[in-house]
């Protein structure tokens, strides 16, 4: 598990997507595991300052699931959030895209 620092804007769809919330600094955990050849990147929690919010009040609970699924989109559309875990992790992709004997692999220690 690793630590990554993020910044979301925190919006309500309500709203017609006015931001609530502007630059909310804070940690990730994210967790990195290769699963059938392909990478297993998932978001397990949320800290300011060091605390997590999972513990937290209703609030702070909300905005914790909120920039867990703005992390995890994020990852899963390759933004900057999917470089950083992809750089540190070691991982590349070998081969081309629609090639169906592409696969990642994770760079030897």
């Amino acid at each position: 598990m690793s630590s990554y620092p993020y910044t979301a804007q925190i919006a309500d769809t309500v709203l017609d997507g006015l931001a609530l919330i502007v630059d909310f600094e804070c940690e990730l955990e994210i967790s990195f595991e290769m699963d059938g050849g392909e990478p297993d990147i998932s978001v397990t929690d949320v800290l300011v300052e060091g605390i997590s919010l999972r513990g937290g009040s209703a609030l702070a609970r909300n905005i914790r699931l909120e920039v867990m699924q703005l992390a995890d989109d994020e990852i899963e559309n390759g933004g900057w959030l999917w470089d950083q875990v992809r750089e540190r992790e070691g991982l590349s992709l070998s081969g081309h895209p629609n090639d169906p004997d592409t696969c990642w692999r994770v760079a030897a220690e």
